[in-house]
């Protein structure tokens, strides 16, 4: 209940009751901070649609697109069974060289990618562009699909990188 202190017939709260209130008023501060940011960081809806349906300039590849880039791939891995990782690396954009020695190459194929080495049946999947940006999903086996970003580079196509999509234990 409130205490009239003055006697004039104002209200005050106790001491307590006004520190309880602001303490309140801070815990309430820093929820609403809290909520605001984790709205912020979380993901968007169209984060969550194929990319196709988020993004209107990605286009599914042209034949002559998909089959230019796939063989570039398909050499590579050619490469890779012949232990030939110095032209392996060739087929990779001028980014991705300039990036790495050619023994941390093999160092990556070797420990993240051994199922290369072993001549897989590629099998081109899916394939989309976006200017002069291709995606490639290939099936190295029944268990392992692979994403592999290719760039054009003097009308040539090149592997910008790779990643590990799908590894199922056999």
């Amino acid at each position: 209940m409130p205490t009239n202190v003055s006697g004039t017939g104002d209200c005050h709260q106790r001491p307590s009751d006004r520190s309880s209130l602001l303490r309140l008023a801070v815990v309430v501060s820093f929820l609403l901070t809290a909520v605001v940011m984790l709205a912020a960081c979380s993901p968007s809806p169209s984060a969550s649609q194929p990319a196709s349906d988020a993004d209107p300039m990605i286009q599914t590849c042209t034949p002559e697109v998909a089959e230019a880039a796939f063989d570039v791939v398909t050499r590579q891995a050619r490469a890779f069974a012949n232990d030939d990782f110095d032209a392996a690396l060739q087929f990779a954009s001028t980014g991705f060289r300039s990036s790495v020695t050619l023994p941390r190459f093999k160092a990556l194929i070797v420990s993240s990618y051994n199922f290369l080495l072993t001549s897989p049946q590629l099998r081109l999947t899916e394939c989309s562009t976006e200017g002069k940006v291709a995606l490639l999903r290939v099936g190295a086996s029944s268990n392992v699909a692979l994403e592999y970003r290719m760039v054009t580079e003097d009308g040539q196509w090149r592997i910008d990188g790779a990643s590990i999509l799908k590894e199922i234990a056999a």
